[in-house]
């Protein structure tokens, strides 16, 4: 919340029926899950699920690492 009169931010002008992108990056066991929600409440939307191979490098095996060891991740 900014300014003065406490009123939200609107990163949109004009216009205000325009497309919207959703990511979501997850396991497809958990994205499966989703679908009876989205055919009930995404009446008016186009729904893609893609599969991907994601490159897992050692800076990213450090950090997944260390996350594990702090307790953050399984």
């Amino acid at each position: 919340m900014r300014g003065i009169d406490r009123r939200p931010v609107s990163l949109f002008t004009g216009v205000s029926n325009l497309p919207v992108l959703v990511t979501i990056v997850d396991q497809k066991e958990n994205l499966e899950k989703l679908i009876p929600f989205l055919e009930k409440k995404a009446t008016h939307a186009l729904v893609l699920f893609e599969e991907s191979t994601a490159l897992v490098t050692d800076y990213m095996r450090q950090v997944i690492a260390k996350r594990q060891a702090d307790g953050l991740e399984k």
